[in-house]
């Protein structure tokens, strides 16, 4: 449980700096992801880094208060009545971070699991869907208006991700083809 009281200027400069941050780098890293026609080491680097920022703020959306430990910051914090429930296809994408992106485990699924496919589109839009919520609902004092600017500008989580082609989104090496380490000449 928080001991930690934050002021709301505190809150806005938070969130102004990091909670922003988490979205720009879920939403660049969707875009890349739907450009990658191939399985690739920068695709695989790609999709890690989205896992990583999607676990970032399925945590901060979904911890209830009193299950956060001290320095966390929630959604709760912003929105004191904030109440999402996690849908299944955001709790088990959670789940698989921590297992097969965060951790070395035997949970890790294989390159030729049929599941080992993350759903990127599916995954940006519904988590983005409740981040607009949660900008709806927050306290204006608390939220930086940089963050709800951010989320209706140009760059916006308003539009959904169109994948123009289909590719596995799959971090493993299995399904990546590697060019041998170029040689080192010896001077001119």
């Amino acid at each position: 449980m928080k001991d930690v009281i934050r002021t709301d200027a505190e809150l806005a400069a938070y969130s102004s700096e990091h909670l922003r941050y988490e979205l720009q780098m879920l939403s660049y890293t969707a875009n890349e992801l739907s450009r990658m026609q191939n399985p690739s080491p920068q695709a695989s680097a790609l999709l890690e880094s989205f896992c990583l920022h999607l676990r970032n703020l399925i945590e901060f959306f979904f911890t209830k208060p009193g299950d956060e430990k001290d320095d966390d910051v929630i959604a709760h914090d912003f929105c004191p009545r904030w109440s999402e429930k996690i849908s299944p296809l955001l709790d088990k994408a959670a789940v698989r971070a921590n297992k097969e992106v965060t951790h070395l485990t035997l949970q890790r699924k294989s390159g030729f699991d049929p599941a080992k496919p993350w759903n990127t589109v599916a995954l940006f839009n519904e988590i983005t869907a409740v981040a607009n919520r949660f900008v709806d609902r927050a306290d204006d004092a608390k939220l930086s208006a940089e963050v709800s600017n951010w989320l209706t500008s140009h760059h916006n989580l308003h539009t959904p991700i169109r994948v123009g082609v289909s590719i596995t989104t799959s971090n493993t090496t299995a399904t990546m083809i590697v060019s041998p380490p170029v040689k080192a000449t010896e001077g001119p």
